[in-house]
């Protein structure tokens, strides 16, 4: 290999290092993904909305709404008698039928 080829092949990777540096940095900064996961800890949202806009699925509802009740899970929330009520719930995986 000669001198130019190996200077070009470690300024390429040092680009490339710096550049996940870079968006390392900015994820830090602005994290767009919410973590449900803390330690070893699942903590969920509570009382929360979200609408997506869908402009690029056909067949999809153009405004998706999501929300998520007082304790966490979709659905209206929980009576106020809910700790007499027999709770059961199912946990399955996305190819459980």
């Amino acid at each position: 290999m000669t001198s130019k080829t190996l200077l070009n092949v470690c300024t390429l990777l040092t680009s490339i290092i710096i550049s996940l540096v870079l968006l390392e940095i900015a994820l830090k900064i602005y994290n767009p993904i919410i973590q449900t996961v803390k330690g070893d800890k699942v903590v969920l949202r509570v009382n929360y909305d979200e609408i997506r806009r869908n402009t690029h699925i056909p067949g999809v509802a153009p405004e998706i709404h999501i929300h998520q009740n007082s304790v966490g899970f979709r659905g209206a929330d929980p009576p106020a008698d809910f700790a007499d009520r027999l709770s059961i719930i199912a946990v399955r995986g996305s190819t459980s039928r």
